[in-house]
């Protein structure tokens, strides 16, 4: 596939998918229902308004359709029984799905808002991108050398056909017999190793051709990702008992690592963000969050040093962590998880700081979660 080939894909997709969005985002209009009665008792329904009624007896569908909340908070609370206050705030831990692969949150309101991290709904932005697009370069790069190493085959492989029609082209024209069966014995056996040869070339083009396919593959994968996650605004987010519902996404913080997400229709557990705790070192807190797809895992630690910007914790992070809430031992809201801090070099499982973004900054950045009623 050519470069114009592959950039008119892009584009095909990219309408493809912008059709979809507004099929998401703009429903169409429904029409006025009106309800009459006739003479002989029986009901009617029309959009057309029948002569003589009046507006007050208008059915507005999309009111009509409007069903009652449903109340997780209470659902999840009789399911689990939470016997301590960090079970409590498990029931408001959500797995938040996203492009290439998933994270955590939590509700942060009674009425649906979902705190998590922007790297969480954005994850190509933040580092994977480059990550990616340095695998696939090491991949192209692999298969340009590859390709060189061919071309190199194949030029042996032309000489080694040149040097066979000489070979034949002396047999016959050589008069002496004894000449002729020497030229004989190098003819075939430069024609074993020409067929050899030719059968390794042709083993290699073969795999060289599915790398090329499979890197290619990757290129346009990961711009369609990159498209997907430019315009993705509903994310799929899974509760504590695996009940999985859409939110949708508010606002991403200007400064910080936060984003805001909301389901609606949904009375939820929270975690309340109004609290103003102490942090000494030493506290100990729980990280709650999905690691590694592990859902619902909690790990626990202390508070080794507070800054303005940053709440580190020697408590285990790993990936899928990130976005989760970080709290007290009588579930108080203190952080929001976003990274473990590790040496250069150092695997996933070293021991590290687990870095925090505290509550008073997402505060801050989404005021909308201060001002949203608290659970009856």
């Amino acid at each position: 596939m050519t470069e114009d080939q592959r950039q008119l894909l892009r584009q095909t997709r990219l309408t493809a998918l912008a059709l979809l969005v507004c099929a998401a985002w703009c429903p169409p209009a429904l029409p006025d229902i009106y309800r009459y009665q006739d003479a002989n008792g029986d009901w009617h329904f029309t959009d057309t308004p029948p002569p003589g009624y009046s507006s007050d007896r208008v059915l507005d569908i999309a009111e009509e359709s409007k069903g009652p909340t449903t109340d997780l908070a209470a659902r999840l609370q009789a399911k689990f029984k939470p016997a301590t206050p960090i079970e409590q705030a498990t029931l408001a831990v959500v797995t938040v799905k996203n492009s290439t692969g998933e994270g955590s949150g939590f509700f942060c309101t009674s009425d649906g808002y979902i705190l998590t991290n922007r790297h969480v709904v954005r994850p190509l932005e933040y580092g994977q991108l480059a990550e990616m697009q340095a695998a696939i370069a090491k991949q192209e790069q692999e298969v340009s050398s590859l390709e060189a190493s061919l071309a190199q085959g194949q030029a042996k492989l032309q000489q080694m056909e040149h040097e066979l029609a000489s070979l034949s082209a002396m047999m016959s024209q050589s008069g002496h017999r004894s000449a002729q069966d020497g030229t004989r014995e190098a003819y075939e056996r430069l024609s074993e190793s020409y067929q050899a040869g030719k059968n390794r070339v042709a083993e290699f083009e073969r795999k060289l051709n599915f790398m090329k396919r499979h890197v290619r593959q990757a290129r346009d994968d990961l711009d369609w990702k990159q498209t997907v996650e430019a315009v993705q605004k509903a994310f799929d987010v899974v509760l504590k008992d695996g009940t999985e519902i859409s939110a949708f996404l508010q606002e991403t913080g200007p400064d910080q690592d936060l984003a805001l997400l909301k389901v609606d229709g949904y009375r939820t557990p929270f975690l309340a963000t109004s609290a103003n705790v102490p942090l000494p070192q030493g506290l100990r807190v729980f990280v709650i969050g999905s690691p590694l797809g592990m859902q619902d895992s909690v790990t626990s630690g202390v508070v080794t040093q507070v800054t303005p910007e940053s709440i580190f914790t020697d408590a285990q992070m790993l990936p899928g962590n990130s976005g989760g809430p970080v709290i007290t031992d009588k579930g108080e809201l203190v952080g929001i998880s976003v990274a473990k801090s590790v040496a250069t070099g150092d695997a996933v499982s070293a021991e590290g700081f687990g870095k925090a973004i505290p509550v008073a900054a997402a505060r801050r950045a989404f005021p909308v979660i201060t001002r949203r009623p608290k659970a009856k």
